[in-house]
């Protein structure tokens, strides 16, 4: 089986974008490939260790094909320039020449603003400006650009086109229509709203992760970075906080146990994030243990929501928490978890409890 050149200059330029993005104190997600359809990737903006609300997807393009002459182009169609125009978050084109290993940006919803025959005209190709190289050194006049995004795009009809895009048929769309309701729009009430009864209604499992991850920032945990200038209100977190307890049943804690990745529950891991929203969900133990029995439970799901189980019990009621274990090795006898469950009871028994961090 072959790897295709273009694929590997594909490969360098989103590795030199994101070396630089990091090495920036930034977050970049790429988007897979095979959901990607006008965007490779998002920036979310660090600024002094905390994040700043700003969230921007990006168009990357690679390859010595993209400059001619001495100038640097980013090469689209119609269709692309009117999905960027149209999408709920601003975007930014970078474009990497592997022959000079360097990138350069340009601001696309700002250049198709500036050029108003360009859609239905064209060229649909943009002309870089040279000067506005994507590095480490010039990222923070690169931000600087895109701050001015924030005001303007925190308002209602942008809260009325993210809340259009839960419903799209595309995968992408619908992680764009959350991001911008979490990146512009998380001090308002009506955001969790939607963002917390999306959750159980989603099936792509990486939407459903980014959800959680925005659920833990509302539970908290241990290791979640609070801070005097946190950008989630008091307010705000406290009524989403009321929300996921009003909304969460059975069904979503099941949701959540499933998301549990191949890390476990672990220091951070999305396991974390997920064990702390089970752990304020009204009668949660109850949900496990009806869980457990079900029939369509894999052995995975099943142990992690005994050791959920097992932990809580530990803090108020040592033997009920024994006896538990004992029921889980005495039921599934075959699982390939039963050492695991054995090993916890020992440590209770011998040293009074057991951590699962």
């Amino acid at each position: 089986m072959k790897w295709k050149d273009n694929k590997i200059t594909e490969l360098k330029g989103i590795n030199h974008i994101a070396t630089i993005i990091n090495n920036a104190g930034c977050i970049f997600n790429k988007v897979d490939g095979t959901n990607d359809v006008g965007i490779d990737g998002y920036i979310e903006f660090i600024e002094n260790e905390s994040t700043t609300g700003l969230c921007i997807g990006i168009q990357v393009k690679s390859g010595d094909s993209n400059t001619s002459d001495g100038k640097i182009y980013l090469k689209s169609n119609k269709e692309h320039f009117i999905y960027w125009q149209n999408h709920i978050l601003p975007i930014c084109g970078i474009v990497y020449i592997p022959s000079h290993d360097k990138a350069y940006w340009v601001d696309i919803k700002s250049y198709i603003e500036e050029s108003p025959f360009i859609l239905e005209e064209g060229p649909y190709r943009i002309t870089l400006d040279t000067t506005k190289e994507f590095n480490l050194e010039s990222f923070a006049l690169f931000h600087s650009n895109f701050k001015a995004y924030k005001s303007t795009y925190n308002t209602d009809s942008n809260f009325g086109k993210a809340l259009k895009l839960l419903v799209s048929d595309a995968e992408e769309s619908r992680l764009s229509g959350i991001r911008a309701l979490f990146s512009f729009h998380r001090n308002e009430k009506e955001a969790w709203f939607y963002i917390i009864n999306h959750f159980s209604k989603e099936k792509d499992s990486n939407i459903q992760t980014y959800i959680i991850y925005l659920m833990s920032l509302i539970v908290g945990h241990g290791d979640i970075y609070w801070h005097k200038g946190n950008i989630i209100d008091k307010k705000i977190r406290t009524y989403a906080y009321k929300t996921i307890r009003q909304s969460f049943t059975q069904h979503e804690t099941k949701f959540l146990l499933v998301n549990i990745d191949e890390n476990g529950i672990n220091r951070g891991t999305i396991g974390q994030g997920i064990h702390a929203i089970i752990e304020i969900i009204p009668d949660f133990i109850s949900h496990l243990k009806t869980i457990i029995i079900k029939n369509d439970i894999t052995d995975e799901v099943r142990a992690n929501a005994g050791l959920i189980i097992t932990y809580k019990l530990q803090f108020y009621d040592k033997p009920r928490a024994i006896r538990f274990c004992e029921s889980m090795i005495e039921h599934f006898p075959n699982s390939e978890y039963k050492e695991s469950f054995e090993i916890i009871k020992e440590q209770i028994e011998l040293h009074g409890g057991f951590s699962i961090y």
